[in-house]
């Protein structure tokens, strides 16, 4: 698969990377702030975004894969 704007596709990724961060960090300091643990959030949103950066990785490695 190859793909058609890869700018464009850059573009939105980046876009869904900012969007997913913001909303990320409102609910953890929500979380901190209910709690009164912002330590404890931190690192729980820490273990939290291993597995949401490595699937993020695998998307961009298939999505760039080039079938000869």
């Amino acid at each position: 698969m190859t793909l058609k704007d890869p700018d464009a596709t850059s573009g939105d990724l980046a876009t869904l990377v900012d969007v997913g961060g913001i909303f990320g960090a409102i609910i953890a300091g929500l979380v901190a702030d209910v709690t009164k643990s912002s330590a404890l959030t931190c690192a729980v949103w820490l273990v939290f975004s291993i597995p949401m950066v490595s699937s993020f990785i695998e998307y961009l490695f298939y999505v760039t894969l080039v079938e000869k």
